[in-house]
């Protein structure tokens, strides 16, 4: 299924990590030059820590993981994710990343984000009255760069 469900081309060596009390990682976007996949294999038994969930944002929600040890979690670099503060024991994970042979589309992760931004901003457009005044709106930027952005997924996807 992993190869399968990322093209894997190459996988870099897994870098081990342990996070103890007191521990987390702030949120975070993994370097593109890393590859395509993130991986997260959890190693201790999540009975034996608190805290130390991976939190991953993808689609408009966060998605939570403490796994059994030996299974894993696969998502795309670019996704925001951090890993809550551990609370007692220590949590151990290897983490590697997987460059695909196939373009990923990350196309709907950049409008959801887009989207965001637009409702964080509360910004509806105004009615500028020339383009030098829209384009220092910023209601008016995000809608216009939403609008493209829909216009080239859809001819990229073919709905037309």
């Amino acid at each position: 299924n992993f190869i399968r469900n990322t093209g894997a081309k190459s996988t870099n060596s897994p870098l081990y990590s342990r996070t103890t009390v007191g521990g987390f990682y702030k949120p975070h976007q993994d370097s593109a030059h890393m590859g395509t996949y993130s991986t997260t294999v959890f190693l201790t038994d999540p009975n034996d820590y608190d805290g130390g969930e991976l939190r991953i944002y993808s689609q408009n929600k966060v998605e939570e993981f403490k796994l059994k040890a030996g299974y894993a979690v696969t998502y795309n670099t670019g996704l925001p994710h951090e890993v809550a503060e551990v609370t007692r024991g220590k949590r151990d994970v290897s983490v590697f990343w997987t460059k695909s042979m196939f373009d990923v589309d990350d196309r709907k992760d950049i409008f959801y984000s887009m989207l965001d931004l637009y409702a964080i901003l509360n910004q509806e457009p105004a009615n500028p009255k020339s383009i030098e005044e829209a384009l220092e709106d910023p209601g008016y930027l995000i809608s216009m760069i939403l609008e493209n952005y829909k216009r080239t997924y859809m001819k990229l996807s073919g709905d037309n």
